[in-house]
Order: C-alpha cells, then sequence, then structure tokens
C-alpha cells in the first residue's frame, strides 16, 4: 500500500510538472507570435513611412519656390496672398515636423530588442508600432495637405 501511495504521489508530480512546463512553452509560443507579428507590422509601417519621407524635401521646395515668388511681388499682391502664404507656411511646417520626426525616430528602433525576454519585446514593440503609426499619420497628412495646396490654381 505504500508503495503504491508513493508510486501515485511520483506520477502525481511527474503530471503538474509537465503540466505547468506545456502552459509555459503554449504562452511562450503566443508571446513569440505576437513579437513576430508586431515585428512585422512595425517593418511594414516603416517602409511606407520612407517612401513618404523621401517625398517630402521635393514638397518642401515646391512650396519654398511659391513663397519667394510671393515675397517678390508687389505689396498689393503680398497682400492679397497673405491667406495662401500662411496655409504654405503652415504647410511647410507639418512637412518639417513629420520629416523630423521620422529622422529621429528611425536610429531608436531596435528592432532587436529584449530577444531574451517575450514580454519585454512584446511591449516595445507595441510602443513603436503606435509610434510608427503616428509618425506615418503625419508624413502621410502634411504630404496630402502639400499636394492639394499646390495643386490649387491660384
Amino acid at each position: 500500500m505504500k508503495r503504491i501511495v508513493i508510486v501515485l504521489s511520483g506520477l502525481l508530480l511527474i503530471a503538474f510538472t509537465a503540466c505547468k512546463s506545456s502552459d509555459k512553452k503554449s504562452g511562450d509560443n503566443d508571446l513569440k507570435a505576437t513579437a513576430d507579428s508586431l515585428y512585422k507590422n512595425i517593418n511594414a509601417i516603416h517602409g511606407k513611412g520612407m517612401a513618404d519621407y523621401m517625398k517630402i524635401e521635393k514638397k518642401q521646395e515646391a512650396i519654398k519656390s511659391l513663397l519667394d515668388s510671393i515675397a517678390k511681388l508687389p505689396s498689393n499682391a503680398k497682400t492679397a496672398a497673405e491667406p495662401l502664404k500662411t496655409k504654405l507656411n503652415e504647410t511647410m511646417d507639418a512637412l518639417t515636423k513629420a520629416y523630423d520626426d521620422m529622422y529621429n525616430w528611425m536610429p531608436t528602433l531596435n528592432m532587436d530588442s529584449a530577444q531574451n525576454d517575450l514580454q519585454k519585446r512584446v511591449d516595445y514593440f507595441t510602443k513603436e508600432k503606435l509610434n510608427a503609426e503616428n509618425i506615418n499619420q503625419a508624413l502621410s497628412n502634411s504630404l496630402q495637405k502639400a499636394d492639394s495646396l499646390l495643386k490649387a490654381k491660384f
């Protein structure tokens, strides 16, 4: 009888240990899948953001050219162009901010972050995905604003 109790106790201990190990592996697999998904999302967002980022300088040059042209107008025409000048300056500021945000964010992005701690990796990628989305939105919005302003008939 004593042997049966010892054997059953041993089997129960093995069963509990195996279940705990299996649960941990399952949790690790879920975290790894989440981290991998976030990694891919950040790369995709970054790729689109870079495409927009590369267009900004050209838009800035076009706006600067218009602002320079306005500056050369006679005073009464300058006064009439003041609302346009304000919109051009606002758009230039938006383009510059979006450009600077992307420029400053890229070197801080560490895609190899916390590889030995999946939870920290998921937390980091979640935060960086939000940053990437916000920067991408700013890039897109500023370019749309510039496009619509530059295509307007004056």
